[in-house]
């Protein structure tokens, strides 16, 4: 294995199944998902009606999310091993907590880092001192790093 390369990449999708609106029930059971490339299968069939966002509000689908990463497309689990895990510069310390509570409660990962994008952005390039310019879909962040802190307000 080139340790130089990802394991397991899939798109961050989730799709619940509307069962009610589902006209093949055969394959799906009430409250069924799909993620990562099995939700491309469902895309045209099923309705979606949850989604993840640029911002979690809903914990039950980025568990599941998770588990799908873990379980099935990473084959390990994720109880052995520690855990780098990346967030967003905005990120809020209410949701900080809580992925480190579902991570650790439900699958027992006992040490888990939970990184800036901005800060691991520097890194890439060896750096800890520098601003970092995220210009995304929908937002552009400004986040300044001193000697690997980030500055806020």
């Amino acid at each position: 294995i080139d340790d130089e390369l990802p394991m397991a990449v899939f798109p961050s999708r989730l799709e619940i199944a509307d069962y009610n609106r589902v006209e093949s029930k055969k394959s799906l059971e009430k409250n069924d998902y799909k993620a990562g490339e099995l939700s491309e299968s469902i895309i045209q069939e099923v309705e979606s009606s949850s989604k993840l966002k640029e911002s979690v509000n809903d914990w039950e689908s980025i568990e599941k999310l998770w588990s799908y990463a873990f379980y099935n497309e990473l084959r390990e689990s994720p109880g052995d091993y520690n855990l780098i895990i990346s967030e967003s510069p905005t990120n809020s310390e209410e949701n900080r907590n809580k992925m480190r509570k579902i991570l650790t409660e439900k699958f027992e990962i006992k040490n888990i880092s939970i990184v800036s994008t901005a800060l691991l952005s520097l890194y890439t390039v060896g750096k800890t001192t520098g601003i970092v310019v995220d210009c995304g879909h929908k937002s552009t962040t400004i986040v300044p790093i001193v000697e690997g802190e980030q500055l806020s307000d």
